[in-house]
């Protein structure tokens, strides 16, 4: 019984000290774990979300129907849609606003008791840095298209990555020259 104790006390550590939130909800949708960084990320103490439906707290309203039926469908024996695996999905703060997450949920079967494990991650700066990133792209392909003179690009191996002859024909690579070619 004492190893039991200690295991438990040790899965509540791993959890408290996670760097992803963790939220567990029963079978009706209810909050039933929420950890700190759970706090952290969605602006909510624990005591405030503990007995709380998961769709009013979390999930944005337009999402609201499909997680509800979703919740359902696979409580009564049909397939999961997003259930042991990764997907990109919007969710609420505390103060209304939504921000971008990653989260996989995982169904837990104990006995005829089924509940759910959410392991969630704001990827907000991810999300930023793509876009920094695209808009880096297209003001590059911008000054390249604009350009007078031809441009040589070469990577570290010294292979040509990019040419761009001054009558306005580009090519991406001597690869995709010489297969034209």
């Amino acid at each position: 019984m004492r190893r039991f104790g200690l295991a438990r006390t040790r899965t509540r550590l791993i959890i408290e000290a996670a760097l992803d939130a963790v939220i567990t909800i029963d079978g009706a949708g209810v909050i039933t774990g929420w950890n700190p960084q759970a706090e952290a990320i969605f602006c909510r103490s624990r005591q405030d979300v503990l007995g709380q439906s998961l769709a009013e707290t979390i999930i944005p309203e337009r999402f609201r129907a499909a997680h509800q039926d979703g919740l359902q469908r696979y409580l009564a024996g049909g397939e999961p849609t997003v259930l042991n695996r990764r997907i990109e999905i919007s969710a609420l703060r505390s103060d209304g606003t939504e921000f971008p997450i990653e989260v996989s949920i995982t169904p837990i079967q104990s006995g005829k008791t089924t509940t759910f494990g959410a392991f969630v991650r704001d990827i907000t700066e991810r999300r930023q840095g793509e876009e920094a990133l695209l808009a880096s792209k297209a003001r590059l392909s911008s000054v390249i298209d604009s350009a007078m003179d031809a441009i040589l690009t070469v990577d570290e191996e010294q292979r040509v990555v990019l040419f761009k002859r001054n009558d306005d024909s580009t090519s991406s690579s001597s690869a995709d020259r010489r297969q034209s070619g």
